[in-house]
This record gives structure tokens, sequence and C-alpha cells, in this order.
């Protein structure tokens, strides 16, 4: 039981985290765009 509350954790941390890192992609080439 133990082992499946790590596993959902680290699904949602690496949902999260994927999610996050697409958002400042998307940002950064946003200003990218917008200085250039």
């Amino acid at each position: 039981m133990q082992e499946g509350n790590y596993w959902v954790l680290g699904y949602f941390f690496r949902y999260f985290s994927y999610s996050f890192f697409l958002k400042t992609l998307r940002w950064t080439y946003f200003w990218r765009s917008k200085v250039c």
C-alpha cells in the first residue's frame, strides 16, 4: 500500500513537472518572439 502511494505521488510529480516545463518553454518562446 505504501509503495502504491509513493507511485501515485511520483506520477503526479512527474506530470506536474512536465506541464510546468512545457509552460515555461511556451513562455520563453513567447517572450523571445515578442522581443525580437
